[in-house]
């Protein structure tokens, strides 16, 4: 549960004062200076931190680490789901660490798609309906809840986007290194290969896209962004290369 939390809160608030924190520990019955320590523990095993967190971390900690970089999305649905029986909550809904304030419980509207559910028991549809809610709140935390292009700080306007997509690649469904935040519509725009990123994180707009939206549109929404790299994440978790060349070849429409 923790190694689930981890990424869905900022790094400089892995502290036992963090309400976040407190509600969990509360939950699973330890202490918040408890489950603060064991969060900076994963810290400190993060390559994407370079070490800053503490270093007396245990074998049981290296060892967690060391099966999550080889299954990342499964440890964290699995991380997920432990978190949602914690809290004893219904299917149709979610918890949210995005607030400041402390955890809220929201009505879940997570959508996957019928290719992904096809043939799957009960179970795995539980664990990937948490899953994707994992992926939409860690999206959405290193990104500091804003869409990387644009700065909307909404969050029911912002999607967690895929850059390749996860139908295709299932492996990459919950990697944060394939994921983007994007507003509502620059999701849909991504998805359809209007818009890409090049190798410096440029928006490149798509011909198409010029020829589909009207004159007020693009001057509103797409051209002030056009050539401008976006908003990177708030930890060393970049979108990968190899994702955004993917994108570029096979989902872009030059």
């Amino acid at each position: 549960m923790a190694l689930s939390l981890y990424p869905q809160l900022n790094f400089g608030r892995l502290h036992s004062r963090n309400p976040h924190i407190k509600g969990v520990a509360e939950k699973m019955g330890r202490s918040a200076g408890s489950l603060a320590l064991k969060l900076t523990n994963f810290a400190s095993l993060d390559p994407l931190l370079k070490q800053k967190g503490m270093a007396h971390t245990s074998a049981q900690d290296r060892a967690l680490w060391a099966e999550f970089e080889t299954r990342r999305g499964d440890v964290r649905a699995e991380g997920e789901t432990l978190l949602h029986a914690l809290f004893g909550l219904r299917e149709d809904q979610e918890l949210d660490f995005l607030d400041p304030k402390g955890i809220r419980v929201v009505a879940s509207e997570m959508e996957i798609e019928a290719e992904e559910t096809a043939e799957k028991t009960d179970d795995e549809l539980r664990r990937l309906r948490r899953g994707y809610w994992f992926f939409r709140q860690a999206i959405l935390n290193i990104y500091d809840v804003q869409c990387c292009i644009t700065g909307i700080a909404m969050p029911r306007l912002l999607i967690a986007s895929h850059i390749r997509p996860a139908r295709k690649f299932p492996e990459e469904r919950f990697n944060l290194n394939n994921g983007l935040c994007l507003s509502g519509l620059h999701s849909p725009a991504f998805a359809g290969g209007l818009i890409t990123l090049d190798e410096k994180y440029r928006l490149v707009l798509s011909p198409r896209l010029k020829k589909q939206f009207s004159k007020e549109a693009l001057k509103t929404n797409f051209e002030p962004y056009e050539g401008q790299p976006i908003r990177l994440p708030n930890v060393l978790a970049e979108p990968s290369q190899e994702s955004l060349a993917y994108h570029r070849e096979h989902v872009f429409t030059a």
